[in-house]
């Protein structure tokens, strides 16, 4: 995928759509899923993601980041960062 990368510290720059870019609820489980696994590594070993979203603008963007917690709407990045799970599209682990 081809995106633009920017560092975590840009999020608090960004706006996100009120509705979730995924549009099955299958493909809302394996982020979820994914999500949860990405925590999981951050916090056991500080193992970093890539994560692929989508602002306002809807254009896809990525953060590469280590991610210490997963709630019911948004992610916890390091820094103390916070993403909305509804703007994320994908997880890629390296």
């Amino acid at each position: 995928m081809n995106t633009t990368s920017i560092p975590k510290e840009s999020l608090k720059n960004f706006s996100f759509l009120k509705e979730d870019v995924l549009n099955t609820d299958e493909l809302k489980k394996i982020r979820a899923f994914n999500l949860a696994r990405a925590a999981r590594l951050g916090n056991a070993y500080k193992g970093k993601v890539k994560i692929f979203f989508k602002a306002i603008d809807s254009i896809t963007r990525s953060v590469e980041t280590t991610v210490w917690a997963s709630a019911d709407d948004h992610v916890t990045l390091k820094g103390g960062v916070f993403l909305p799970i509804r703007a994320i599209e994908n997880v890629a682990f390296d």
